[in-house]
């Protein structure tokens, strides 16, 4: 794994006719929690895919270390971008250890060695999941699934790891841990992580770059401080909100969905 910088050039994308990205530019720098939010239907996850060349952008240039993803093989590509998606069939019947191993398939040949199976159990051992390696992945709770999720991407040993929504459905602790999971790993492992994220606090707090989506264009892309101002937040959800400093991290707190800003007020019957 090496550090690596990711940069998007007038990317658009359309679905069945309609535009959903349009022209969008931004730069990830190496090293970096990089995270995407907005509103449902914004196109955080049409973007994320296409920075995986899941789906393939209209129009536009991902490059990679300055290399131009669209001209790398398929294989090559999988072992430079690894991607979390955001439903994952886990009722499979099939053990962690196993699940993990199937990352290393774009390294595979017809058999794997020793060298392999080592690289499998340092993942393993990173995320705390060795002593899951022999159940199977549908016992675990969502929290451990979703871990073993990232340990099956990192299989890929990628300079960039996609992921989309990592914490929905979890509750607030996992939500923590796999957040801090993925902080660490920017930090101590040089990997550069972009995330689609629903929670503007736990973005807030593990980012080092936010941008905003809103119907296909960006609305602001700066570190969080900067991006989570209560003007930014109306613009793009229309809400009004409050924000707080909480050890040096923004901390939102929605008011009301009135336009007049006057707080809701709920008659009991």
């Amino acid at each position: 794994m090496v550090t690596a910088k990711l940069e998007i050039k007038k990317l658009s994308y359309r679905y069945s006719g309609e535009r959903v990205l349009a022209n969008i530019s931004f730069t990830v720098p190496a090293s970096h929690l990089f995270s995407i939010v907005g509103p449902n239907g914004a196109g955080k996850t049409t973007l994320i895919k296409c920075l995986n060349l899941i789906l393939k952008p209209e129009t536009g240039k991902i490059l990679l270390e300055g290399q131009n993803i669209n001209l790398l093989h398929r294989r090559l590509l999988a072992k430079r971008i690894g991607y979390v998606p955001q439903k994952v069939n886990m009722n499979l019947p099939i053990t962690v250890f196993d699940m993990v191993m199937m990352g290393r398939r774009p390294y595979q040949k017809w058999i794997f060695n020793s060298a392999e199976y080592d690289k499998v159990w340092f993942i393993l051992r990173l995320l705390s999941l060795k002593q899951f390696a022999l159940k199977a992945v549908a016992e675990l709770s969502g929290g451990q699934q979703q871990k073993v999720n990232i340990a099956c991407a990192l299989a890929q040993e990628p300079d960039i790891l996609l992921l989309d929504e990592p914490t929905s459905n979890l509750d607030i602790s996992h939500q923590l841990e796999v957040m801090e999971l993925l902080k660490n790993l920017t930090c101590a492992a040089g990997l550069t992580v972009v995330t689609a994220i629903h929670d503007l606090n736990i973005a807030a707090r593990f980012s080092d770059t936010i941008l905003m989506l809103k119907t296909g264009g960006i609305q602001w892309c700066s570190p969080p401080k900067a991006a989570m101002t209560p003007g930014n937040i109306r613009t793009l959800y229309g809400i009004e909100a409050k924000i707080f400093n909480y050890n040096g991290s923004p901390c939102i707190v929605p008011v009301t969905r009135n336009p007049s800003g006057a707080p809701d007020r709920v008659k009991m019957l």
